[in-house]
């Protein structure tokens, strides 16, 4: 399985669509990610979230860090992000995981 260390998709549009589609991959297959901008809301980042403990539950996670402020997601949802994450640089519209 190839892992990518980092990947820079920040203010690129990606919005709901595309974060439901990468969020699989980015979960495991990527150490870091660079989201910002994208406008992917709750949803997208709600996206991540299954992904992330999905692959969590299949130990196949790789991210490490994700990096989404102004995509408008809820502070609820980015604190969730955070934790499906587990790292403590995870900055979002609601603030920083900590």
């Amino acid at each position: 399985v190839t892992t990518l260390e980092e990947v820079y998709l920040g203010s690129n549009g990606i919005g709901l669509d595309g974060a439901t589609a990468l969020a699989p991959t980015a979960a495991s297959h990527w150490r870091k990610l660079f989201l910002e901008g994208n406008g992917i809301g709750s949803d997208g980042a709600l996206a991540f979230v299954s992904a992330l403990q999905t692959a969590s539950a299949n130990k196949t996670k790789s991210l490490e860090r994700l990096y989404a402020d102004n995509n408008g997601m809820s502070k609820e949802v980015n604190l969730q992000l955070g934790h499906a994450v587990g790292s403590a640089t995870l900055i979002g519209d609601g603030g920083i995981f900590q």
